[in-house]
């Protein structure tokens, strides 16, 4: 029970001094229950890391540490900080994979930095309609190959449909592979975060991601942790992954699961990738994931990224 006016004069009639002296210690109290609220949310998030990717400052107090995370989400206080976050990450989280175990502060400081990166780009009106137009060219940039050259250019087809790009490091303990979400009203956006640094498993996320933007818009955040050992998925989430499997391989992959006995040869696997105008790799990924293929076949057609500070990069 907070100490109001009356509560106050009571105290001082029955304990000696002022109204007023009550009346700040009430204050004081709830300024150091606050502080405490905020120094535990900071002691559960992954400052460290925050600090190092450049995504917060390195502060010496606690309290100024405690400030500048309440800064970084915009929120006064840790009540709002659960009001705001809480809440939304547990609607988005429920719908993700089977095996979800990522840390909660950890996706919601990476889901933050997508939002205030996402923000700040150019972007047209969200139109679905231009998303479906620009699946094609999309898919084609899988053949690019290194990472600095094939995003950009998904970036600018993207954002001529009202969706924003972002590819952005996760901290660990978030075992998120994308995220898809609203900017308002009238735009989108997609956040990657390169997760198992190969090119299989970032085509797949971005079709997922866009197949959330199509399919579900208006249904909140999908927050997804894309595994190939997850036994169940929810029914939106199977949907996205329909839509990502048919965008890359329009024509179904089931000529090369069924060629031979011991799987396709790569000759078949290049070949049937040109006809999809996908890259070899993500073919590969797609045969491994279906058992098709061991996983140590075939893994030299697999391009691998790595991080340059920030910055996905090709392994080379």
């Amino acid at each position: 029970m907070a100490v109001d006016a009356e509560i106050a004069a009571a105290l001082a009639r029955l304990l000696g001094s002022t109204p007023d002296f009550w009346m700040r210690r009430e204050e004081q109290y709830r300024a150091s229950l606050r502080w405490l609220g905020a120094d535990e949310l900071a002691r559960r998030s992954p400052i460290a890391e925050m600090v190092r990717f450049g995504w917060l400052q390195s502060e010496a107090g606690w309290k100024d540490q405690a400030a500048s995370l309440l800064s970084y989400f915009d929120v006064s206080d840790a009540a709002q900080w659960d009001r705001t976050w809480a809440s939304r990450l547990g609607e988005a989280l429920y719908r993700t994979s089977a095996s979800f175990t990522s840390n909660e502060m950890s996706v919601a400081v990476w889901l933050r930095r997508a939002e205030v990166e996402a923000s700040r780009q150019s972007l047209q009106v969200w139109s679905p309609s231009r998303l479906r137009e620009a699946v094609p060219r999309i898919r084609q940039l899988s053949k690019v190959g290194d990472p600095s050259r094939f995003l950009p250019r998904i970036a600018e087809l993207l954002a001529a449909a009202g969706v924003a790009l972002v590819v952005l490091r996760a901290p660990s303990e978030n075992r998120l592979s994308g995220a898809a979400f609203k900017l308002g009203e009238s735009a989108r956006a997609i956040a990657l975060t390169g997760r198992h640094l190969a090119e299989d498993h970032l085509w797949f996320t971005l079709f997922h991601e866009i197949g959330h933007l199509l399919l579900h818009d208006g249904e909140g955040d999908f927050l997804d942790a894309l595994d190939a050992d997850d036994a169940k998925y929810s029914a939106t989430e199977e949907e996205a992954n329909d839509f990502a499997r048919t965008t890359l391989f329009p024509s179904g992959i089931e000529a090369l699961a069924t060629s031979r006995a011991s799987g396709p040869t790569k000759r078949q696997v290049v070949a049937f990738a040109a006809t999809c105008g996908v890259a070899p790799g993500v073919v590969v990924g797609r045969l491994h994931h279906d058992g098709v293929l061991a996983y140590n076949q075939l893994n030299g057609l697999v391009r691998r990224y790595r991080w340059r500070d920030q910055t996905l990069s090709l392994r080379t």
